[in-house]
């Protein structure tokens, strides 16, 4: 029996990337602090992975310690060897795995590491080893802080090893990286949301940038390798990478009232097998009223409130399809609320062929001055446009071979 050891699991993609890697028997053991040394020491496993809080106490319950992980200082995988104890960091395999796919050449650069913890030792030890020229690591408290922080906006690059910004507190960021005037790349060890805060404001302001998913699997892949005994080739961590990314980013559609959005998700969900949120066709059902109904009755501004709570909330689901109200793009919090997990795309139809019919802000305003008002957001949120201007067969079959996840 083989597992992953930690204080709380929930957001875990462990279980089905180690099965994608042949792995079935695979479970999660929630152990709180106090009771480590007995779960440790019963010996009841094959092999665990080991994630926060315990990467650092774990270590003085074993047999053996790799020379690497002694230097990193951590352990995130035991391997029980004939009743032997066994511990290694497969974390320094995989940030370094991280750092090649970002193309990030650490190589005489000042790096930012965010947090102290056995995540930050592994980060910490593979940066010395690509000849980092200073690495500073922020804590809470200490010589280095979030207080003082500012003296090391010359920093090249920036890596989170903190647990902010983690799902379910998906909206919070760390630091406010528009301070920060020569980074050169972002990286977030987090890989639930996909994109944290952090990375999508580093996209924003055009800094390269990688979330953790693909460290998650590069370790994954040599844990394996420690537990099976049977080399992994490489390529494999592409191929598991990229079907996770399938499995858990969603699909949302925006665009204006009209333009086609609940029918290509019905069409979308039906196809790939995913389940459909309608924002507007749940705000029906939760309120008892229509979009236009609250409208009219509170204003605009009461509508929106409740519509990005719902956003709020789908939008924390993986491998779905949303379909967003034309309006969706107006409040600016929703654009990241989607970005998180999802893939956004633009479903655009011509102004002609838009019908007005129950939606009170295009009685209010002509077609062409709300469409006016909304394309800069519309395309400001979007990833991928599509037209959505013939046949709905023609239509989908576009929109399909640009999501290349899928």
């Amino acid at each position: 029996m083989y597992g992953l050891l930690g204080k709380t699991l929930k957001a875990s993609f462990s279980k089905e990337i180690h099965a994608m890697f042949g792995l079935k028997n695979y479970n999660y053991f929630e152990v709180p602090e106090e009771e480590l040394e007995s779960f440790i020491k019963s010996r009841e496993y094959a092999g665990l992975n080991v994630t926060m809080p315990h990467k650092i106490e774990v270590m003085k319950y074993l047999d053996l310690v790799s020379d690497e992980a002694k230097e990193a200082g951590s352990v995130n995988t035991i391997v029980n060897e004939a009743g032997s104890l066994c511990g290694y960091n497969t974390d320094v395999y995989g940030f370094e795995a991280m750092l090649d796919k970002a193309k990030f050449d650490i190589d005489g650069s000042k790096v930012l590491v965010l947090g102290s913890g056995g995540a930050s030792r592994a980060v910490c030890y593979v940066l010395k080893k690509r000849n980092a020229s200073r690495i500073v690591i922020i804590s809470r408290t200490g010589e280095d802080n979030y207080n003082n922080i500012d003296k090391h906006f010359d920093a090249d690059y920036i890596i989170n090893t903190t647990p902010v910004g983690m799902s379910p507190d998906s909206e919070k960021r760390i630091l406010d990286l528009s301070l920060f005037h020569k980074l050169k790349g972002v990286g977030d060890i987090i890989y639930n949301p996909l994109r944290t805060e952090l990375i999508l404001q580093a996209e924003e302001l055009g800094i390269p940038a990688i979330g953790g998913l693909y460290m998650l699997v590069a370790q994954a892949k040599r844990s394996d390798e420690l537990f099976t005994g049977h080399r992994i080739g490489d390529k494999k961590i592409e191929e598991v990478y990229n079907a996770l990314l399938s499995r858990k980013r969603n699909i949302v559609l925006i665009g204006m009232p009209g333009s086609g959005k609940s029918l290509i998700g019905k069409l979308l969900a039906k196809d790939f097998k995913r389940h459909l949120f309608d924002t507007d066709r749940l705000i029906r059902e939760r309120t008892g009223r229509t979009p236009g109904e609250i409208i009219t009755e509170e204003g605009e501004s009461a509508f929106r409130k409740i519509e990005s709570n719902v956003i709020r909330e789908v939008s924390k689901n993986n491998h779905v399809i949303i379909a967003t109200g034309g309006g969706a793009v107006t409040i600016p919090d929703n654009k990241h609320l989607l970005k998180h997990n999802s893939i956004i795309i633009y479903v655009k139809r011509p102004i002609e062929k838009l019908t007005t019919k129950g939606r009170p802000l295009s009685q209010k305003l002509s077609v062409e001055e709300l469409f006016n008002r909304r394309k800069a957001l519309y395309e400001h949120f979007a990833d991928i446009s599509i037209e959505n201007d013939g046949e709905l067969e023609e239509v989908l079959r576009k929109l399909k071979s640009n999501l290349y996840f899928v």
